[in-house]
């Protein structure tokens, strides 16, 4: 037979995970991780669930962060140079339009992490607490692995987020307009997207540039026409300028292209 005081210390303690706010944030991730597996596996609806699971944890991030919106101009300024929000209305325009599976990966990956160590932090302490200011010994080798895994992996997948923004959420979306599949306007909104992150993140910076560099080699090529060469560097002076890159970086773009 349960003794009853555990059950009650265990309903307890669920209710107070259940109730805060975090929780809430927490099945927001969920949802863009299970949905977004889903979605791969057999497609359907699972893609908008998926967003709408981002939107929802995005949204309470901003809430928590820069509270009740307002409409003034100094709270606007605030949140749009926040990652988040830049996040939140990518999500949005990205659950407007037909579905595009790739722009799922960075929001899933994101959620991994986010789901693991909520997971460790909270939930697992609320199903199993500590008994004598010490974890059970699975508890505490699961929460230990959990651990481990997002520290080993965390740094490399952000890293990875970037390259796949850059290297191919940016190809396809370009592709897309040409192929009629994605309107002319949503390859300019993620360049927009990547302008910003360009500005704050080193990680989108070197995905940019290395970007760059290989494009220049691969268009540089002596097989490929002039007009193509010329028409190429015309497109990548007009990004590199609207991005914000260094005069010195894009003068040396200009020169390996050349050669």
């Amino acid at each position: 037979m349960s003794d009853p005081n555990a059950v009650a210390g265990l309903q307890a303690r669920l209710t107070k995970l259940v109730l805060n706010i975090q929780f809430l944030w927490f099945i927001g991730h969920l949802t863009t991780l299970s949905q977004s597996a889903l979605f791969i596996l057999s497609g359907g609806k699972s893609y908008y669930k998926a967003y709408y699971g981002v939107i929802l944890c995005y949204g309470i991030i901003l809430y928590k962060c820069h509270g009740t919106p307002k409409f003034s101009r100094d709270y606007f300024q605030k949140v749009m140079t926040d990652e988040n929000a830049q996040y939140l209305l990518l999500a949005i325009v990205w659950v407007s339009s037909a579905p595009i599976s790739v722009t799922l990966l960075p929001y899933a990956t994101f959620s991994l992490f986010q789901f693991l160590s909520y997971t460790r932090q909270s939930v697992l302490p609320a199903i199993f607490p500590p008994v004598a200011g010490a974890a059970s010994g699975l508890t505490q080798q699961v929460s230990a692995s959990i651990d481990k895994f997002v520290k080993a992996n965390q740094q490399p997948a952000l890293r990875a987020v970037a390259f796949i923004e850059v290297f191919l959420i940016l190809p396809f979306l370009i592709v897309s307009v040409f192929g009629r599949y994605a309107s002319f306007t949503t390859p300019i909104l993620f360049i927009q997207f990547l302008r910003f992150r360009y500005f704050f993140s080193s990680l989108t910076k070197q995905a940019v540039h290395e970007l760059r560099s290989r494009l220049d080699v691969l268009f540089g090529l002596p097989a490929v026409p002039a007009v193509v060469q010329n028409g190429y560097r015309t497109v990548r002076d007009l990004i590199v300028r609207y991005l914000g890159a260094d005069g010195a970086a894009a003068a040396n773009a200009n020169a390996n292209a050349g050669n």
